[in-house]
């Protein structure tokens, strides 16, 4: 995609804030 950081950051929120910081 192009926008990883953003798919990452939905992604760890959506499974339990492991993608925020």
């Amino acid at each position: 995609m192009l926008v990883p950081e953003l798919v990452l950051h939905v992604s760890g929120r959506r499974v339990g804030g492991s993608g925020e910081g």
